[in-house]
């Protein structure tokens, strides 16, 4: 699996690379601290899901999600530090596909990206017929 994460936070980028990598096996981390080239580089790298912080020096993640629903329908989870529900509400209709406050259990986090995961994948075309 290929996580891209955007995350300027040094501290919160690493622990969060660890923990998702001591959970998720073969997972492949591409992090980066700004989104001036996020575009770019999901649409080169094509990872399974974002992970996607809102406040980034430079262009937020609001922007960014912009700029990747033009091109891709990429799985992303927005995450914040803002714990007002405008921004959950801005979040989901800005087409994230869920969003999560800082700080934030791993556990939740990496059940929140399953779900979402599971949600993506390709189902049969008989499954119901």
């Amino acid at each position: 699996m290929k996580v891209h994460l955007i995350e300027d936070e040094a501290v919160a980028a690493e622990a969060l690379q660890l923990f998702v990598q001591v959970m998720v096996e073969d997972v492949q981390i591409i992090h980066r601290t700004t989104g001036s080239d996020a575009g770019r580089v999901i649409a080169d790298e094509k990872p399974d899901l974002v992970l996607l912080d809102i406040e980034l020096p430079g262009e937020d993640g609001f922007s960014i999600l912009r700029k990747i629903r033009t091109f891709s329908d990429v799985p992303v989870i927005m995450v914040t530090a803002d714990e007002s529900e405008e921004t959950a509400i801005r979040c989901l209709m800005a087409g994230a596909d869920d969003y999560v406050r800082k700080p934030f259990a791993g556990a939740e986090l990496l059940a929140r990206m399953t779900a979402i995961l599971l949600r993506s994948e390709p189902r049969p075309t008989d499954a119901y017929g």
